[in-house]
C-alpha cells in the first residue's frame, strides 16, 4: 500500500463570505490547500504550492495591486510545513498546478529541483494575460525554465474528458476541469486508503457546482462560464457516484481532511 498523501495551507486568508458563497453572511478563514504525495522513492509531488513567504508576508510589495486584497490571519510556506516533517523541498520533483493564479504557484521558488506542470492552455494564459487576469507569476516562471507542458489524453476518466496519470499508477491523475481559467485542471490522488479528488478553484465554496449558484468572485473571475458548468456538473456527477471533492478555498472541506490519513 502506498504511503498515504496529505494536504497542507500555507495560511488563512480572511475574505468576506459573501464573495465566495451565494448568500453567507460574515467573514471566512480560507485555507490555500496544497496537497503532497510522497512517491515512494524518497521524493515528492505536490498539487499547487501556494505562496512564497515574502508574498504573505508583505504582500502589497510583492503581488502588486493583488496584494491590497490579501491579509493573512496566519502564514506559514509549505517549505517550511514539510521541512519540520523531515521532508527536504529539494524532494519535490513535481508540482501539479490545478492553475496558474498566484496564490496557487508562487511557492514554485522554495522547491529548486521541482518541475512545475501545467496544461498548454494555462501557460499560454500566463504569459499572455498578465498579472491583471490573476497571473502574477508569468516573468518568474519563463525565467526559471522549469514550467512543463501537461499533455491530457483525450477520453473519458472519471466522468471528466481528458486525462493524464503522472505516475503511471492512478495514484496522481491529472483531469480537464476548465472554466475558472482556460486550463484548470482537477487532481485526484489515491493512496489506498481513501481517494480526494482536489478540484482547485473549480469552485470556491461547494454551493456553487451542487446548486449552480455563482458565487460573486466566480462571476468575476471565471474565464469561461459555459465550460465552468459543465465542470461543475461534472463534480456533482464525481460527487453523487460516492467521490470526495476538495476545494481549494473550501475551509470545511479542508477541516475534514487535513487530520487524516
Amino acid at each position: 500500500m502506498a504511503e498515504p498523501f496529505f494536504f497542507l495551507t500555507c495560511g488563512r486568508l480572511i475574505a468576506p463570505a459573501w464573495l465566495m458563497c451565494p448568500g453567507a453572511r460574515g467573514s471566512v478563514d480560507l485555507p490555500l490547500t496544497v496537497g503532497v504525495v510522497p512517491r515512494g522513492d524518497g521524493r515528492h509531488v505536490l498539487v499547487d504550492c501556494g505562496f512564497a513567504g515574502p508574498e504573505m508576508t508583505q504582500p502589497f510589495r510583492h503581488l502588486g495591486p493583488w496584494g491590497a486584497m490579501y491579509r493573512f490571519r496566519e502564514h506559514r510556506t509549505i517549505a517550511e510545513q514539510l521541512a519540520a516533517r523531515g521532508i527536504a523541498p529539494a524532494s519535490v520533483s513535481h508540482i501539479v498546478a490545478t492553475h496558474l493564479h498566484l496564490d496557487h504557484i508562487g511557492g514554485f521558488v522554495d522547491f529548486p529541483h521541482a518541475e512545475l506542470l501545467a496544461t498548454q492552455a494555462e501557460i499560454h494564459s500566463v504569459m499572455s494575460r498578465g498579472q491583471f487576469a490573476g497571473y502574477h507569476h508569468g516573468k518568474a516562471l519563463a525565467k526559471s525554465g522549469r514550467l512543463v507542458p501537461l499533455a491530457l489524453e483525450s477520453g473519458e476518466r472519471h466522468g471528466f474528458p481528458a486525462h493524464h496519470d503522472l505516475l503511471g499508477d492512478g495514484r496522481v491523475v491529472v483531469l480537464e476541469a476548465h472554466g475558472h481559467t482556460a486550463g484548470s485542471v482537477a487532481v485526484l490522488l489515491t493512496d489506498g486508503r481513501r481517494s480526494i479528488l482536489h478540484a482547485g478553484d473549480a469552485a470556491y465554496d461547494p454551493v456553487e457546482y451542487r446548486e449552480g449558484r455563482q458565487s460573486v468572485l466566480s462571476k468575476v473571475t471565471a474565464f469561461r462560464k459555459e465550460w465552468l458548468q459543465a465542470t461543475w456538473g461534472r463534480l456533482r456527477d464525481y460527487e453523487a457516484a460516492g467521490g470526495d471533492v476538495l476545494l481549494a478555498h473550501d475551509p470545511r472541506g479542508f477541516a475534514r481532511v487535513a487530520g487524516a490519513t
